[in-house]
């Protein structure tokens, strides 16, 4: 992931992020801290997906 958005970063290509639960956000987040990605992030929410979030307002 470091490599990958290093490369991005030297060409200028923003990435988009999909999250598909919420530790993948911190993931995100930790890149951002370390510089790889940019703020602000480009975030898509990937919800209903098998192992992820659902995809219902209910709890």
């Amino acid at each position: 992931m470091e490599r990958l958005g290093s490369e991005m970063l030297k060409v200028n290509v923003k990435p988009e992020i999909e999250i598909f639960d919420a530790g993948m956000l911190y993931n995100a987040l930790h890149y951002v801290k370390k510089g790889t990605i940019k703020e602000p992030m480009n975030v898509q929410f990937v919800l209903g997906a098998p192992g992820g979030m659902a995809a219902t307002v209910k709890i």
